[in-house]
């Protein structure tokens, strides 16, 4: 979402909660990227999942060129990327992101399915869970679905996996 200033009537007209509220805060302008894990390079928004949004408020009323837009965008990746804690260190005090940190493989898709039947859910919820289990286990996404894939590792309506 791309609003460059907020007290336009149009954009008073389609978005008079957000409208109201940011002006109180002096907020002109409302720039929302998003969160996005998967790939998109493949063209195929159906392969990502957002995760969140980086949301940019200045203060006055101005546009975002091209260069600027994309420029956010790498942001709110970089940020997801932190979040994830896909960061790892190479012992010499740089940071090291793997170069597909975002990508879903097509076994984290495939177990993704798995756990969406196990737990009668949609896929994106699956997916959701499965990251959530390799964060709480401070395990790598890729070997908590390989283990969803040798049926060793269950998820279960009843209770967590």
């Amino acid at each position: 979402m791309l609003t460059a200033d907020l007290r336009q009537a149009d954009q008073q007209a389609r978005w008079p909660v957000l409208t109201a509220m940011p002006q109180a805060a002096r907020v002109r302008a409302v720039f929302a990227f998003p969160m996005l894990t998967g790939s998109l390079v493949a063209g195929s928004p159906t392969d990502s999942v957002a995760v969140g949004v980086l949301v940019l408020c200045p203060v006055g009323p101005r546009t975002l060129s091209p260069a600027e837009q994309r420029r956010a965008q790498l942001f709110a990746d970089a940020a997801l990327i932190l979040l994830l804690g896909l960061v790892t260190h190479d012992g010499g005090g740089g940071a090291v992101v793997p170069f597909d940190a975002l990508t879903l493989t097509a076994h984290i898709h495939q177990a993704s399915g798995v756990v969406a039947v196990q737990l009668g859910c949609s896929p994106d919820q699956a997916l959701l869970r499965l990251r959530a289990y390799a964060f709480a286990g401070n395990e790598p996404l890729s070997q908590v679905a390989d283990r969803v894939l040798a049926h060793t590792l269950r998820f279960s309506r009843d209770r967590p996996a």
